[in-house]
């Protein structure tokens, strides 16, 4: 009984963070800077989202899909850069742990906007239980557009030669990125 209990904390310990209450601040929390001295950029890198992990009520009210049905394993994040201008472009990084290849070709929001989808490169590794792929993309997003959403949230659907998977991204996400950068702007005012 002694080993179980101890068994049962050690497992907490490790899976109470991806548990943690997901919201806007924590979005503040996480996010990460670098600074690319040779470029003049710097960059912001938001906290990945395995997907799964968010809760089904969410998953189904934004994409009519159940989490108990089949849930892409979609893992993603926004990333932000700051160019020599002043200026910023984001950019939602995603991949998604498949059996097989999707050839991820095209991608749509959920009001039928075409949107620019980016394949960087994809990874193939071996398992005793068989092949794990994983495909890699990335959608370019605006200022404006990720504005536009910051209220309802973001929902993809993603084009491929043999699998389309829809997913989206959480108003609270968007809003922590914007939340980010309102704070920079009051401690330089500051």
């Amino acid at each position: 009984m002694k080993k179980i209990a101890v068994l049962l904390g050690v497992f907490l310990l490790f899976s109470a963070p991806a548990f943690a209450k997901k919201d806007a601040a924590w979005v503040v929390k996480k996010a990460k800077v670098t600074e690319d001295k040779f470029a003049g950029t710097k960059t912001v890198k938001f906290p990945v989202i395995k997907y799964y992990t968010l809760g089904n009520a969410e998953i189904v009210e934004m994409t009519g899909k159940t989490k108990w049905g089949y849930i892409p394993s979609i893992t993603y994040d926004i990333e932000a850069t700051e160019n020599k201008d002043g200026s910023l472009s984001f950019v939602l990084m995603s991949v998604d742990d498949r059996g097989n290849w999707a050839f991820y070709e095209s991608a749509k929001d959920k009001d039928g906007n075409e949107l620019k989808l980016i394949r960087p490169f994809g990874d193939v590794s071996g398992s005793s239980a068989g092949v794990k792929v994983q495909e890699y993309f990335n959608i370019p997003l605006t200022e404006e557009y990720l504005k536009n959403h910051a209220e309802s949230g973001m929902v993809f659907r993603v084009y491929g030669r043999r699998d389309t998977t829809t997913f989206h991204v959480p108003a609270w996400y968007i809003q922590g990125v914007f939340d980010y950068f309102s704070s920079l702007e009051k401690e330089n005012k500051n």
